[in-house]
């Protein structure tokens, strides 16, 4: 009886063996047919493409801290933190940037240069288009069609003087992409009234992206793919999301407010000056500061065009 079961055993085992042998036979038959080789080599190179999006979980609306900064804070701050704060020192957090879109070229129209003076009239867009120049001194209407619309407009150079104004109609959203320059003084306003979801400004210029050198308003999102970003001395008023590509954000204002803002700058020097106030949550390489600034937390909302890859 022993003997019998070990040689049931022992030809369990050999059909097993025989079995493996043979599907290692039929891999590598079917891998050895051209068509095949190179289908699965699609289907693998179409799996390594996909992602899923995801938002660092420290920006939930139930995270009540007001600072994540990867150096250490300066215990000699003079700026005014209301709310808790984190360093990397102490807490273990990864904060990289949200993918940056791949601007529409060669998909929009080209609508050459278009320059709004003072009047009572507003100037009207109600399409996408790409401009080779915008200078907006007076009023200029953007329609943005209907819910879940997206209207797209490209500009190598952006600039509102004196009393530029953007305002946007309808229920979509405005995607607005911003090539070269990017120019914002003297009491113009862009969206002022609006909600921040409906615009979303993508900056792709090298130079620093300038805000607050007047009396403003800016009622958005903000993403630099590689720029600095500075708030001048003015008074500036920014409602919405500040995504910085770039190494060094410094805001020096005297009575400059971001509001509800997530300030996003990982890889930037966080420079403050003067009395400016932040309202919102703010992620930053490091944090120097004199004057007295203050720095409060205030749940965010993360626009939805951002999307972190994973």
């Amino acid at each position: 009886m022993k003997n019998q079961a070990i040689r049931d055993k022992y030809n369990y085992l050999t059909i097993i063996e025989n079995i493996f042998v043979v599907i290692m036979l039929i891999v590598i038959v079917l891998l050895s047919i051209p068509s095949f080789r190179e289908n699965n080599k699609t289907e693998i190179s179409k799996e390594a493409t996909k992602f899923t999006g995801w938002t660092p979980y420290q920006l939930a609306l139930s995270d009540p801290k007001v600072l994540y900064c990867q150096e250490d804070i300066p215990p000699t701050m003079e700026t005014k933190m209301i709310g808790s704060t984190a360093s990397n020192l102490g807490e273990s957090f990864h904060f990289p940037l949200p993918v940056f879109p791949k601007y529409p070229y060669g998909s929009l129209p080209a609508k050459g240069t278009l320059q709004v003076e003072r009047s009572r009239l507003s100037t009207k867009i109600d399409d996408n288009g790409f401009f080779e120049s915008m200078i907006i001194k007076g009023s200029l209407d953007i329609d943005t069609g209907k819910e879940n619309d997206i209207r797209k407009i490209i500009v190598d150079h952006l600039e509102l003087g004196s009393s530029g104004i953007i305002h946007l109609l309808g229920k979509g959203k405005l995607q607005l992409f911003v090539r070269n320059a990017f120019i914002f003084q003297g009491t113009s306003t862009i969206n002022a009234g609006g909600s921040p979801d409906s615009l979303t400004l993508y900056y792709k210029g090298v130079e620093p992206l300038h805000l607050g050198e007047g009396t403003q308003i800016f009622v958005g999102s903000i993403y630099t793919e590689t720029a600095d970003f500075n708030l001048e001395k003015g008074n500036l008023t920014l409602q919405g999301n500040i995504i910085v590509g770039g190494t060094t954000v410094q805001i020096e204002n005297a009575s400059s407010s971001l509001i509800h803002s997530l300030l996003y700058a990982p890889l930037a020097d966080l420079v403050l000056t003067g009395e400016s106030k932040i309202e919102g949550k703010i992620i930053a390489k490091s944090i120097t500061g004199s004057g007295t600034s203050i720095l409060q937390y205030k749940p965010v909302n993360i626009a939805p065009d951002f999307i972190w890859k994973n």
